[in-house]
């Protein structure tokens, strides 16, 4: 008695469908290592325009009680020329940048500038707690 013989189209299908599976999950675990935090656990940043204004939306979710969360600066530069001339900073201390023993943290910080104009906004947000710190940047570029 002889054993069925698989068509050699299924055979190539099963053979793809395998390879793809191993790839797949040889992926995914490094994705979730570069990803991983021990302090942030997911954050949005978002800067447009309004006329004049320049909104920095940015939210920060914890894993945990942090100590202090939000965003550590944002630095509005006028661009293109060069690097750009810095027009505007807020740090951590400025009002409505961080919020103290909390698991998240949104806020949107205005700032106005010229008509016309271009800009790049940097924008770097943080969780700290008492056995240390994790920080996201990102540059968003926007026109008035």
């Amino acid at each position: 008695m002889k054993g069925k013989e698989i068509p050699l189209k299924n055979y190539k299908i099963r053979i793809l469908t395998l390879c793809f599976a191993v790839v797949l999950l040889l992926t995914l675990p490094i994705n979730a290592l570069t990803r991983a935090s021990d302090y942030i656990h997911g954050y949005a940043i978002d800067v447009y325009t309004s006329g004049q204004k320049i909104c920095t939306d940015f939210s920060v979710d914890a894993t945990g009680k942090m100590t202090k969360l939000g965003a550590s600066s944002i630095k509005i530069y006028e661009y293109p020329y060069g690097s750009g001339d810095l027009v505007s900073t807020k740090t951590e201390y400025s009002t409505g940048m961080t919020q103290a023993n909390s698991y998240t943290y949104s806020n949107t910080i205005t700032y106005t500038g010229e008509a016309n104009k271009k800009y790049k906004v940097v924008v770097t947000i943080f969780a700290r707690d008492a056995s240390g710190s994790d920080s996201r940047t990102e540059t968003h570029y926007v026109s008035t």
